[in-house]
Protein backbone atom coordinates (compact mmCIF):
# COMPACT_ATOMS: atom_id res chain seq x y z
CA UNK A 1 0.00 0.00 0.00
CA UNK A 2 1.14 3.92 -0.65
CA UNK A 3 1.26 6.23 1.82
CA UNK A 4 2.36 9.87 1.89
CA UNK A 5 6.01 10.87 3.08
CA UNK A 6 7.31 14.43 3.60
CA UNK A 7 10.44 15.59 2.05
CA UNK A 8 11.13 17.84 4.34
CA UNK A 9 11.73 15.04 7.84
CA UNK A 10 10.43 11.96 6.14
CA UNK A 11 7.48 11.59 8.53
CA UNK A 12 4.94 9.71 7.45
CA UNK A 13 2.16 11.66 9.85
CA UNK A 14 0.24 13.66 7.07
CA UNK A 15 -3.40 15.14 7.80
CA UNK A 16 -5.34 16.46 4.86
CA UNK A 17 -6.89 20.35 6.58
CA UNK A 18 -8.07 23.23 4.45
CA UNK A 19 -7.70 21.79 1.11
CA UNK A 20 -3.82 21.01 2.16
CA UNK A 21 -1.67 18.20 3.52
CA UNK A 22 -0.03 19.07 6.52
CA UNK A 23 2.95 17.05 8.03
CA UNK A 24 2.42 16.65 11.79
CA UNK A 25 6.10 16.68 12.38
CA UNK A 26 7.71 19.85 10.88
CA UNK A 27 4.49 21.40 9.73
CA UNK A 28 5.29 21.01 5.84
CA UNK A 29 2.54 22.17 3.87
CA UNK A 30 1.46 20.55 0.51
CA UNK A 31 -0.73 20.74 -2.27
CA UNK A 32 -2.89 18.04 -3.49
CA UNK A 33 -0.47 17.53 -6.45
CA UNK A 34 2.43 17.47 -4.62
CA UNK A 35 0.86 14.90 -2.18
CA UNK A 36 0.77 12.72 -5.17
CA UNK A 37 4.55 13.16 -5.93
CA UNK A 38 5.04 11.88 -1.97
CA UNK A 39 3.48 8.40 -2.20
CA UNK A 40 5.90 6.22 -1.24
CA UNK A 41 5.34 1.75 -1.20
CA UNK A 42 5.32 0.22 2.40
CA UNK A 43 3.83 -2.60 4.53
CA UNK A 44 0.64 -1.93 6.60
CA UNK A 45 -0.45 -3.33 9.56
CA UNK A 46 -4.45 -3.26 9.68
CA UNK A 47 -4.69 -6.11 12.51
CA UNK A 48 -5.38 -3.87 15.48
CA UNK A 49 -7.94 -0.76 15.78
CA UNK A 50 -4.95 1.46 14.21
CA UNK A 51 -2.81 1.28 11.05
CA UNK A 52 0.11 0.92 11.39
CA UNK A 53 2.89 1.35 8.88
CA UNK A 54 5.81 -1.41 9.08
CA UNK A 55 8.90 0.66 8.43
CA UNK A 56 11.40 -1.85 9.89
CA UNK A 57 13.20 -2.22 6.56
CA UNK A 58 13.70 1.42 5.88
CA UNK A 59 14.85 1.88 9.80
CA UNK A 60 17.01 -1.05 9.24
CA UNK A 61 18.63 0.65 6.04
CA UNK A 62 18.81 3.83 8.07
CA UNK A 63 20.66 1.70 10.88
CA UNK A 64 23.03 0.19 8.65
CA UNK A 65 24.62 3.49 6.98
CA UNK A 66 24.69 5.21 10.46
CA UNK A 67 26.72 2.19 11.78
CA UNK A 68 28.80 2.96 8.03
CA UNK A 69 29.23 6.38 8.89
CA UNK A 70 29.89 6.21 12.04
CA UNK A 71 32.79 3.68 11.34
CA UNK A 72 34.24 5.75 8.70
CA UNK A 73 34.65 8.41 11.55
CA UNK A 74 31.75 10.54 9.21
CA UNK A 75 30.19 11.20 12.70
CA UNK A 76 28.07 14.07 11.71
CA UNK A 77 26.86 12.01 9.17
CA UNK A 78 26.11 8.99 12.20
CA UNK A 79 23.78 11.20 14.08
CA UNK A 80 21.68 12.25 10.94
CA UNK A 81 20.72 8.93 10.38
CA UNK A 82 20.45 8.08 13.93
CA UNK A 83 17.72 11.05 14.08
CA UNK A 84 15.57 9.96 11.31
CA UNK A 85 15.88 6.58 13.04
CA UNK A 86 14.45 7.83 16.53
CA UNK A 87 12.00 10.01 14.65
CA UNK A 88 10.66 7.07 13.04
CA UNK A 89 11.09 4.65 15.96
CA UNK A 90 11.62 7.16 19.40
CA UNK A 91 12.81 3.72 20.99
CA UNK A 92 15.09 2.51 19.11
CA UNK A 93 17.63 1.81 21.83
CA UNK A 94 20.71 1.57 19.16
CA UNK A 95 19.84 4.12 17.77
CA UNK A 96 20.16 5.98 21.05
CA UNK A 97 22.91 4.52 21.72
CA UNK A 98 24.90 5.44 18.75
CA UNK A 99 23.39 9.14 18.43
CA UNK A 100 24.98 9.36 22.46
CA UNK A 101 28.45 8.24 20.88
CA UNK A 102 27.95 11.07 18.03
CA UNK A 103 27.12 13.40 20.43
CA UNK A 104 29.87 13.20 22.38
CA UNK A 105 32.62 12.89 19.71
CA UNK A 106 31.40 16.00 18.10
CA UNK A 107 32.02 18.08 20.75
CA UNK A 108 34.06 20.75 21.07
CA UNK A 109 35.82 23.67 23.36
CA UNK A 110 33.18 25.88 22.18
CA UNK A 111 30.17 22.99 22.58
CA UNK A 112 30.69 20.21 25.20
CA UNK A 113 27.85 18.28 24.39
CA UNK A 114 28.45 15.70 27.18
CA UNK A 115 25.00 16.38 28.57
CA UNK A 116 22.94 15.06 25.59
CA UNK A 117 25.35 11.93 24.99
CA UNK A 118 24.22 10.72 28.75
CA UNK A 119 20.90 11.88 28.02
CA UNK A 120 20.60 9.16 24.93
CA UNK A 121 22.44 6.40 27.38
CA UNK A 122 19.89 7.25 29.48
CA UNK A 123 17.37 6.70 26.62
CA UNK A 124 18.97 3.31 25.39
CA UNK A 125 19.57 1.75 28.47
CA UNK A 126 15.71 2.11 29.40
CA UNK A 127 14.11 1.00 25.78
CA UNK A 128 17.06 -1.65 25.59
CA UNK A 129 15.45 -5.36 25.71
CA UNK A 130 16.63 -7.23 29.20
CA UNK A 131 19.21 -9.35 27.56
CA UNK A 132 20.88 -6.58 25.96
CA UNK A 133 20.92 -4.11 28.93
CA UNK A 134 23.89 -4.95 30.77
CA UNK A 135 26.41 -4.56 27.41
CA UNK A 136 24.50 -1.36 26.57
CA UNK A 137 25.44 -0.27 30.61
CA UNK A 138 29.06 -1.24 29.77
CA UNK A 139 29.13 0.46 26.45
CA UNK A 140 27.96 3.63 27.81
CA UNK A 141 29.77 4.11 31.07
CA UNK A 142 32.87 3.45 29.02
CA UNK A 143 32.37 5.79 25.87
CA UNK A 144 31.27 8.77 29.13
CA UNK A 145 34.88 8.10 30.36
CA UNK A 146 36.72 8.04 27.18
CA UNK A 147 34.72 10.88 25.73
CA UNK A 148 35.21 12.85 29.23
CA UNK A 149 39.49 11.83 28.74
CA UNK A 150 39.06 13.66 25.68
CA UNK A 151 37.69 16.60 26.49
CA UNK A 152 39.35 17.24 29.48
CA UNK A 153 43.07 16.65 27.19
CA UNK A 154 41.88 19.12 24.47
CA UNK A 155 41.13 21.84 27.56
CA UNK A 156 44.52 20.68 29.07
CA UNK A 157 46.50 20.93 25.22
CA UNK A 158 44.59 24.22 24.75
CA UNK A 159 46.44 26.00 28.39
CA UNK A 160 49.67 24.45 27.64
CA UNK A 161 50.14 26.51 24.94
CA UNK A 162 48.09 29.19 26.62
CA UNK A 163 48.06 29.21 30.25
CA UNK A 164 45.65 32.15 30.18
CA UNK A 165 42.93 32.08 33.56
CA UNK A 166 40.40 31.82 31.47
CA UNK A 167 41.85 28.49 29.76
CA UNK A 168 42.33 27.06 33.30
CA UNK A 169 38.88 27.57 34.55
CA UNK A 170 37.87 26.36 31.63
CA UNK A 171 39.12 22.53 32.31
CA UNK A 172 38.29 23.27 36.13
CA UNK A 173 34.28 23.29 34.81
CA UNK A 174 34.54 20.53 32.34
CA UNK A 175 36.67 17.98 35.39
CA UNK A 176 33.10 19.48 37.02
CA UNK A 177 30.85 18.52 34.12
CA UNK A 178 31.87 15.36 33.75
CA UNK A 179 31.78 14.18 37.39
CA UNK A 180 28.32 15.83 37.24
CA UNK A 181 26.84 13.44 34.53
CA UNK A 182 29.09 10.45 35.85
CA UNK A 183 26.87 10.96 38.42
CA UNK A 184 24.06 11.04 36.43
CA UNK A 185 24.81 7.92 34.60
CA UNK A 186 25.43 6.06 37.96
CA UNK A 187 21.83 7.72 39.50
CA UNK A 188 20.18 6.87 36.54
CA UNK A 189 21.41 3.52 35.61
CA UNK A 190 23.29 2.12 38.67
CA UNK A 191 26.49 2.17 36.52
CA UNK A 192 30.17 4.03 37.07
CA UNK A 193 31.21 6.26 34.72
CA UNK A 194 34.58 7.53 37.01
CA UNK A 195 37.11 5.58 35.77
CA UNK A 196 38.87 8.45 33.98
CA UNK A 197 39.96 10.52 37.38
CA UNK A 198 43.58 9.10 37.39
CA UNK A 199 43.97 10.33 33.66
CA UNK A 200 42.31 13.73 33.67
CA UNK A 201 44.09 14.01 36.80
CA UNK A 202 47.76 13.15 35.07
CA UNK A 203 46.85 14.93 31.96
CA UNK A 204 46.26 18.16 34.04
CA UNK A 205 49.48 17.67 36.39
CA UNK A 206 51.73 17.72 32.68
CA UNK A 207 49.80 20.80 31.42
CA UNK A 208 50.84 22.65 34.38
CA UNK A 209 54.17 21.57 34.27
CA UNK A 210 54.69 22.41 30.82
CA UNK A 211 52.57 25.89 31.48
CA UNK A 212 54.98 26.47 33.85
CA UNK A 213 58.43 25.83 32.83
CA UNK A 214 58.24 26.62 29.28
CA UNK A 215 55.65 29.69 29.67
CA UNK A 216 54.70 30.96 32.91
CA UNK A 217 58.32 31.17 34.94
CA UNK A 218 60.33 31.64 31.35
CA UNK A 219 58.27 35.09 30.69
CA UNK A 220 58.34 36.27 34.00
CA UNK A 221 62.31 35.54 34.36
CA UNK A 222 63.59 36.11 31.06
CA UNK A 223 63.88 39.80 32.22
CA UNK A 224 65.99 40.72 34.99
CA UNK A 225 63.68 43.70 36.44
CA UNK A 226 60.02 42.19 35.00
CA UNK A 227 57.18 45.18 34.73
CA UNK A 228 54.59 45.90 36.43
CA UNK A 229 52.63 43.59 33.63
CA UNK A 230 54.90 40.84 34.01
CA UNK A 231 54.09 40.64 37.71
CA UNK A 232 50.71 40.97 37.60
CA UNK A 233 50.29 38.20 34.35
CA UNK A 234 52.75 35.99 36.43
CA UNK A 235 50.58 35.74 39.75
CA UNK A 236 47.43 35.82 37.84
CA UNK A 237 48.63 32.57 35.73
CA UNK A 238 50.41 31.38 38.80
CA UNK A 239 47.52 31.35 40.60
CA UNK A 240 45.26 30.18 38.15
CA UNK A 241 48.05 26.95 38.28
CA UNK A 242 47.77 26.05 41.83
CA UNK A 243 44.22 25.86 41.51
CA UNK A 244 44.59 23.47 38.86
CA UNK A 245 46.34 21.25 40.97
CA UNK A 246 44.00 21.44 43.58
CA UNK A 247 41.35 20.27 41.80
CA UNK A 248 43.53 17.27 40.52
CA UNK A 249 44.28 16.34 44.33
CA UNK A 250 40.35 17.07 44.98
CA UNK A 251 39.48 14.46 42.66
CA UNK A 252 42.36 11.93 42.99
CA UNK A 253 41.42 8.51 44.57
CA UNK A 254 44.58 6.90 43.97
CA UNK A 255 47.70 6.43 46.26
CA UNK A 256 47.65 9.26 48.33
CA UNK A 257 51.66 9.38 48.03
CA UNK A 258 51.61 10.34 44.69
CA UNK A 259 49.72 14.05 45.95
CA UNK A 260 53.07 15.03 47.46
CA UNK A 261 54.74 15.94 44.42
CA UNK A 262 51.13 18.10 43.69
CA UNK A 263 51.51 19.40 47.00
CA UNK A 264 55.46 20.78 46.32
CA UNK A 265 54.57 22.13 43.21
CA UNK A 266 51.63 23.91 44.87
CA UNK A 267 54.05 25.52 47.12
CA UNK A 268 56.66 26.07 45.08
CA UNK A 269 54.54 28.31 42.68
CA UNK A 270 52.87 30.42 45.25
CA UNK A 271 56.55 30.67 46.73
CA UNK A 272 57.63 32.47 43.55
CA UNK A 273 54.17 34.63 43.56
CA UNK A 274 55.50 36.16 47.40
CA UNK A 275 58.59 36.82 45.68
CA UNK A 276 57.65 38.45 42.83
CA UNK A 277 57.58 42.10 42.07
CA UNK A 278 57.14 44.02 39.29
CA UNK A 279 59.74 47.00 38.66
CA UNK A 280 60.18 50.36 36.87
CA UNK A 281 63.96 52.36 36.45
CA UNK A 282 64.44 55.21 38.63
CA UNK A 283 66.45 57.42 36.57
CA UNK A 284 67.40 59.62 39.64
CA UNK A 285 68.84 56.90 41.54
CA UNK A 286 70.08 55.31 38.04
CA UNK A 287 68.89 52.05 39.10
CA UNK A 288 65.64 49.52 38.93
CA UNK A 289 62.98 49.87 41.88
CA UNK A 290 60.05 47.79 42.83
CA UNK A 291 56.49 49.50 41.55
CA UNK A 292 54.54 46.45 42.57
CA UNK A 293 54.41 43.54 44.63
CA UNK A 294 51.71 41.67 46.81
CA UNK A 295 50.02 43.32 49.66
CA UNK A 296 50.92 42.05 53.15
CA UNK A 297 47.68 40.58 53.76
CA UNK A 298 47.79 38.72 50.17
CA UNK A 299 51.78 37.38 51.44
CA UNK A 300 50.36 36.24 54.31
CA UNK A 301 47.61 34.70 52.97
CA UNK A 302 49.79 32.80 50.54
CA UNK A 303 52.49 32.08 53.55
CA UNK A 304 49.28 30.97 55.46
CA UNK A 305 48.19 28.29 52.29
CA UNK A 306 51.90 27.33 51.92
CA UNK A 307 51.70 26.24 55.84
CA UNK A 308 48.45 24.60 55.00
CA UNK A 309 50.09 22.24 52.41
CA UNK A 310 53.04 21.13 54.12
CA UNK A 311 50.77 20.02 56.49
CA UNK A 312 49.00 17.95 54.20
CA UNK A 313 51.82 16.19 52.91
CA UNK A 314 53.51 16.08 56.84
CA UNK A 315 49.73 13.91 57.36
CA UNK A 316 50.37 11.32 54.07
CA UNK A 317 54.47 11.09 55.50
CA UNK A 318 55.33 11.85 58.72
CA UNK A 319 59.04 11.60 57.56
CA UNK A 320 58.99 14.06 55.00
CA UNK A 321 61.54 16.71 55.36
CA UNK A 322 60.10 20.09 54.91
CA UNK A 323 63.20 22.51 56.06
CA UNK A 324 65.33 20.53 52.90
CA UNK A 325 62.49 20.96 50.13
CA UNK A 326 62.25 24.65 51.31
CA UNK A 327 65.89 25.38 51.30
CA UNK A 328 65.63 23.62 47.31
CA UNK A 329 62.73 26.00 46.42
CA UNK A 330 64.20 29.17 47.44
CA UNK A 331 66.84 29.13 45.22
CA UNK A 332 64.40 31.27 43.37
CA UNK A 333 65.12 34.62 44.20
CA UNK A 334 64.13 37.37 42.07
CA UNK A 335 65.15 40.39 45.03
CA UNK A 336 68.48 38.44 45.45
CA UNK A 337 68.94 38.59 41.55
CA UNK A 338 68.25 42.25 41.31
CA UNK A 339 70.32 43.45 43.90
CA UNK A 340 73.27 41.54 42.44
CA UNK A 341 72.18 42.43 39.04
CA UNK A 342 72.01 46.58 40.36
CA UNK A 343 75.77 45.65 41.71
CA UNK A 344 77.13 45.22 38.73
CA UNK A 345 74.38 47.76 36.40
CA UNK A 346 77.08 50.15 38.99
CA UNK A 347 80.09 48.62 38.33
CA UNK A 348 80.00 48.96 34.82
CA UNK A 349 78.44 52.32 35.24
CA UNK A 350 81.76 53.66 37.30
CA UNK A 351 83.86 51.45 34.63
CA UNK A 352 82.49 53.21 31.55
CA UNK A 353 82.58 56.72 33.71
CA UNK A 354 86.36 56.31 33.80
CA UNK A 355 86.73 55.34 30.44
CA UNK A 356 85.20 58.64 29.09
CA UNK A 357 87.67 60.03 31.36
CA UNK A 358 90.75 58.54 29.95
CA UNK A 359 89.51 59.17 26.52
CA UNK A 360 88.69 62.89 26.67
CA UNK A 361 92.53 63.24 28.42
CA UNK A 362 94.04 61.25 25.64
CA UNK A 363 92.05 63.31 22.62
CA UNK A 364 93.37 66.52 25.52
CA UNK A 365 96.88 65.60 25.10
CA UNK A 366 96.48 64.33 21.48
CA UNK A 367 95.62 68.06 20.49
CA UNK A 368 97.82 69.63 22.92
CA UNK A 369 100.30 67.31 20.97
CA UNK A 370 99.17 68.45 16.97
CA UNK A 371 99.25 71.90 18.41
CA UNK A 372 102.95 71.95 19.22
CA UNK A 373 103.54 70.25 15.85
CA UNK A 374 101.85 72.81 14.25
CA UNK A 375 103.74 75.45 15.99
CA UNK A 376 107.40 73.98 15.34
CA UNK A 377 106.05 73.92 11.44
CA UNK A 378 105.10 77.19 12.02
CA UNK A 379 108.23 78.24 13.42
CA UNK A 380 110.69 77.34 11.01
CA UNK A 381 108.47 78.19 8.17
CA UNK A 382 109.27 81.87 9.35
CA UNK A 383 112.63 80.81 10.04
CA UNK A 384 112.90 79.70 6.43
CA UNK A 385 111.62 82.90 4.67
CA UNK A 386 113.76 85.15 6.58
CA UNK A 387 116.95 83.21 5.29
Amino acid sequence: MKRLQCEMCGNTDLIKQDGVYVCQFCGAKYSVEEAKKLMIEGVVDVSGSTVKIDESDRVANYYNMAESAYQSNNIKEAEQYCNKIIEIDPQNYKAWLLKGKAAGWLSTLGNIRLEETVNCFTKAIEYAPDFDKEEIKTDSSSEVENITKTIIKMCCDNYAKLPIKENSEEIISNIKLGKLYSSVLLSKCGIPADGFRTYVVDCVCQAVYKACTDIIFKEYTDSAFPSKYDFERFVERGTAAVKLLETAIDIYDGDKQENITRYEWMILITQKIVKSAGYIYDGFRSKYVVESQLTKEAKQYNNDMIKKWEQAIKEIDPNYDLRKEKTLKDSFNPMKLNKYWNLGLGIISLALAFYMILLAQLLYAGLFLIGAILHIFWFFYKLIRKI
